[in-house]
């Protein structure tokens, strides 16, 4: 969900399969809801997970996942599109190739995106190169449990990822949010006991030393302060830099 440079709120409904706006929030009481993105060249979304906003070009990124598991590595028909707020004209960046396209982030200064890919277990980045022109790639390539879920960056660059994975009923196991550089390594990792199951994240902004993520047992969001573990990741960084 996001607020846009007029004070227009976009949010994604996996329910219904949609993208839907509401104009001039801060304005109206009660702005009328409408239907930003619900289909592409007459083919239906399948259920959008997510969404980022790229302010200076004033566009929307819209991850087209559906349920879980309704995308994966039998049916990699995920896709990634960029919707023009001034026009309302979508076109695809990657089109009925994804595996569980859960999170997108859009970096502002860098202008590079990022896609967690759950049941590919990796993260993909795409570069505009002419500006307006994408190029997609694997950035980093997990191994062992399900696969990611959701993507953060803070203000200094480090990419959080959280990889989700199924609670065992036999054995508690722990939740992972691993840290990658602005190459790809991997130069941290956040535990999280007996939390698995992350559906989602995000660093606050007004508080940028704050993760906030959500856990599919907890029902409820949870905060870690990420000033205790800056430590781990400068010690990771120093220990692979070389690499």
């Amino acid at each position: 969900m996001y607020l846009d440079r007029e004070d227009n709120l976009y949010f994604a409904d996996v329910a219904n399969a949609a993208v839907y706006f509401k104009e001039q929030l801060m304005i109206n009481k009660h702005p009328e809801m409408q239907i930003l993105l619900k289909d592409y060249e007459g083919m239906p979304m399948k259920g959008p997970s997510s969404i980022d906003l790229d302010v200076e070009e004033n566009s929307l990124l819209v991850c087209d996942t559906g349920y879980f598991g309704t995308t994966s590595l039998n049916s990699t028909s995920g896709s990634l599109f960029l919707v023009d707020l001034d026009s309302k004209i979508s076109r695809p960046l990657l089109l009925n190739c994804l595996a569980y396209p859960a999170d997108v982030f859009y970096e502002q200064n860098t202008k590079l995106t990022y896609v967690v890919e759950t049941f590919t277990n990796r993260v993909i980045r795409l570069l505009q190169s002419p500006p307006g022109v994408y190029h997609s790639s694997v950035f980093h390539q997990f191994s062992g449990r399900v696969g990611p879920t959701s993507i953060s960056i803070d203000e200094l660059g480090n990419i959080y990822v959280a990889r989700y994975e199924f609670q065992n009923s036999e054995k508690e196991i722990d939740g992972v949010i691993s840290v990658l550089n602005k190459d790809g390594y991997l130069v941290g990792e956040l535990i999280i006991p007996k939390l698995p199951e992350i559906t989602g994240m995000c660093i606050s902004r007004s508080k940028a030393d704050t993760l906030y993520f959500t856990e599919k047992s907890l029902n409820g969001v949870s905060r870690i302060k990420l000033s205790q573990f800056a430590a781990e990741i400068d010690k990771m960084i120093e220990n692979n830099k070389f690499i």
